[in-house]
């Protein structure tokens, strides 16, 4: 049997984050982005630039409560203004805190997320 699942898609839980604004730099063009989402290994972000699978990406934003958060990423899909990224180069600083950000979200959700009644 073949696996026909898309390798480079995140498959961790993800963390919806609404409203959180960020800025990205894609090929020395910098502007502003939406981060849709965070996982353990990457993130949702939408922008308005097209960008192919495997190009990088700086990205910068602030979770509040959590600090400032940078990364580099891999773009594993690009829909529609929407973007997947893996991350490829993350300080451990950033790294913790979205790690501390998920933690805190899945213990304040929890009884939501077990009854599957989270969107």
């Amino acid at each position: 049997m073949i696996d026909k699942k898309d390798n480079n898609a995140r498959t961790d839980f993800r963390v919806p984050t609404p409203n959180l604004l960020g800025e990205y730099v894609y090929k020395g063009i910098k502007d502003t982005c939406q981060i849709l989402d965070l996982s353990f290994n990457g993130a949702g972000i939408k922008i308005p630039q097209i960008v192919a699978e495997d190009d990088i990406v700086d990205i910068r934003f602030t979770l509040e409560k959590y600090g400032k958060i940078y990364f580099k990423g891999k773009v594993t899909s690009s829909r529609g203004g929407k973007v997947g990224v893996l991350f490829f180069e993350i300080p451990e600083k950033s790294r913790k805190s979205i790690q501390k950000f998920i933690e805190d979200f899945t213990n304040q959700n929890i009884s939501r997320l077990i009854g599957g009644k989270f969107d």
